[in-house]
């Protein structure tokens, strides 16, 4: 074989591999999107050395609520959902994302014993935290907009660490597709209802803004477990943005669930919330308050980790 052909060969496979190395890099670093990305979350409630746990497999909606899907891939992506606690436990719903999960031995057993739950969680907030990483997150509510160029824009300066409430009962927005109903398993965006008139703009598409009121966009990073077939927290009013795929899992981990918390009473606790990045002076003012119902065992959010984009 002459030098010539060798040297040609070389420069072919040096080339091809150039080429796939490219296209790897290429494919690991842009994720195809579709309408209906998917998402498994690992559960477990502890009672000393027992403990019990659940895989539950999500279809996430974003052809309705796109913005909201975003939101909760990008913070799951981060980790940020990862071993948090479920903080509020009731009959029709769990509440989860804005508290850490103690892994010192005992410490949420010990902050349930002695009536200490609060400081528990205060302690634990994951408030600051959500805060910092909002910084990376695709922004969808702004604190104004501008004029620039003679067009209607908004300014990453501008950017709110909130996101845009797509639910029907929010003012202007329009909701495409149908609403995916509230139903046993489904994950819904929440947010509190703060007493303001405070207006915002909102972003639902790259070429719309909209003027809306704040308290309907002033989610951060709480999402709700629906663990009943009926709820208060309707989809007019949240954001059903995910459908569990499936249920019998689930109705088995309550089951799990309802006999290790048998006779155990789950503590009222009064907590402060949404005490950073204040929306306006109006609301720096405000010390806002609610009160969470925490189960007597910790029931842990060990994992939240999209499986299809």
């Amino acid at each position: 074989m002459s030098n010539f052909i060798k040297t040609a060969k070389k420069v072919i496979i040096s080339v091809a591999l150039a080429g796939v190395a490219v296209f790897a890099a290429f494919a690991s670093a842009c994720k195809i999107e579709t309408n209906h990305p998917k998402a498994e979350i690992v559960l477990e409630i502890r009672a000393g050395e027992e403990v019990k746990s659940v895989k539950l497999r999500y279809t996430l909606y974003r052809n309705i609520h796109p913005v909201t899907v975003r939101h909760f891939i990008e913070l799951a992506d981060n980790g940020f959902y990862d071993n948090t606690i479920i903080h509020n436990y009731t009959t029709s719903d769990w509440y989860t994302g804005g508290y850490a999960y103690d892994e010192t031995d005992g410490a949420y057993e010990s902050a349930y014993e002695n009536d200490t739950l609060r400081n528990y969680l205060d302690d634990n907030s994951k408030e600051s935290a959500y805060y910092e990483l909002s910084k990376q997150l695709t922004p969808s509510v702004y604190k104004n907009h501008i004029y620039k160029d003679g067009k209607e824009t908004v300014s990453a300066d501008d950017a709110l660490p909130y996101l845009m409430g797509e639910f029907v009962n929010n003012i202007n927005q329009e909701i495409k597709n149908d609403v995916c109903v509230d139903s046993f398993g489904c994950l819904k965006m929440y947010y509190y209802g703060k007493k303001t008139t405070g207006k915002v703009y909102v972003t639902p598409t790259d070429k719309q803004i909209i003027q809306a009121d704040y308290t309907s966009n002033c989610a951060t990073s709480l999402f709700m477990l629906q663990v009943s077939n009926t709820s208060a927290f309707k989809a007019n009013n949240y954001s059903v943005f995910a459908l569990l795929e499936n249920a019998d899992d689930l109705t088995n981990f309550l089951d799990d669930v309802d006999e290790l918390l048998d006779g155990l009473e789950n503590a009222d606790v009064t907590v402060n919330v949404d005490n950073l990045e204040a929306f306006s002076k109006e609301e720096a003012d405000r010390n806002i308050e609610t009160s969470f119902t925490v189960p007597a065992l910790p029931l842990v959010v060990k994992s939240v980790k999209i499986t299809k984009y």
